[in-house]
């Protein structure tokens, strides 16, 4: 199993490369922009990445996701980090509240991209944590645990992930979007 570089990753994810090709990706799917910038380095360990204002006004957050391919160019996936540090037990980004509207998710050096809304990525997840733990457990239907070992100087931890196929994501992300609430409380208009 091949060790990733922490700080190597991070240099990339904020090189002129990636740069290039993040501003080009919201361009291309939230129209004029009147302005895009990366956020600090306290801003990004609180998850936010980037900060995208529309020419109508409209603000995005986004924590991206660069891969350096994809397991499977036919059905890629997306790696859902369930654990960050998996022996000192430090919860994954999929587990844990953030400011984010989207992450962005990039498989490269194919260039394709696909921006998750956050908070029906993350009631996806709530709603098929355990069907999809259990089917990467057996790697059954395109799902897997993935395990990478991390380097940061002196300093190494195992982050987990849960690989779950696009297609299924989206569906479920669908899913989370399109609901019937099965009880509403009854309205009460009150006369003024």
């Amino acid at each position: 199993m091949t060790e990733h570089n922490f700080r190597r990753s991070l240099d990339y994810e904020q090189s002129a490369t990636a740069t290039a090709f993040w501003r080009g990706a919201f361009s291309a799917s939230f129209g004029a922009l009147a302005s895009v910038f990366m956020t600090n380095t306290e801003t990004q360990k609180r998850g936010v990445d980037w900060v995208v204002t529309t020419e109508a006004g409209r603000s995005f957050t986004f924590d991206t996701k660069l891969r350096d391919r994809a397991y499977d160019e036919a059905s890629p996936d997306v790696l859902l980090e369930t654990l960050s540090d998996k022996e000192r037990r430090v919860p994954g980004w999929i587990e844990k509240e953030s400011p984010i509207d989207f992450i962005g998710y990039a498989w490269l050096p194919s260039r394709r991209y696909v921006f998750l809304s956050w908070p029906l990525l993350r009631t996806a997840w709530a709603n098929h944590k355990a069907e999809w733990l259990a089917l990467a457990k057996s790697r059954s239907d395109g799902f897997r645990l993935c395990e990478a070992p991390n380097r940061s100087g002196d300093r190494t931890w195992t982050t987990v992930s849960v690989a779950v196929p696009l297609k299924a994501l989206r569906f479920a992300m669908w899913r989370a979007g399109f609901a019937t609430v099965e009880e509403v409380a009854p309205v009460r208009l009150v006369a003024s």
